[in-house]
């Protein structure tokens, strides 16, 4: 309508340093709302993930726990960092989550490292081979990296 003006804000910052600023805001940990599976938020859809683990990444995720389910995305994080580190550097938003992550100070266990090195072989395997039967390798790679609170 004539009567509503759009301005579009913030595209001089990344999906990280949102998250960044938004997480400094006092309401944001009373009210922030990203699932796309309902309400509260999940912790386990790809937007709590990324929310999540970008939360976790500034060191801002202890204050979001009254909006989030963190004991689900504890359990899946794995998962979703194999996922993360699975991905290529121009991807144009894990990209920069697997560059941060890469830069923390978090320490990997070896079925972590297994779980990414797998990730990746199946990944780009995937993306070479297109025949028929390319089916069990999708589904491979979603079990070995899908954000889901079942082991």
């Amino acid at each position: 309508t004539t009567g509503l003006t759009c301005h579009s804000a913030g595209a001089g910052y990344s999906r990280l340093e949102k998250t960044a600023i938004v997480s400094k805001i006092a309401t944001a940990a009373e009210h922030l709302d990203v699932c796309t599976r309902g309400h509260p938020n999940c912790g386990l859809c790809f937007k709590c993930a990324r929310t999540l683990f970008s939360l976790e990444l500034l060191g801002q995720l202890d204050r979001f726990s009254g909006r989030f389910s963190i004991e689900a995305y504890r359990k899946a994080e794995a998962r979703y960092l194999a996922h993360v580190r699975s991905v290529e550097y121009s991807h144009p938003v894990l990209g920069e989550l697997r560059r941060a992550s890469e830069q923390s100070n978090r320490v990997l266990n070896t079925k972590d490292h297994l779980r990414i090195g797998l990730a990746r072989i199946l990944r780009r395997v995937i993306g070479r081979w297109r025949l028929a039967g390319s089916w069990r390798l999708h589904e491979a790679y979603r079990r070995l990296t899908h954000f889901s609170a079942s082991e």
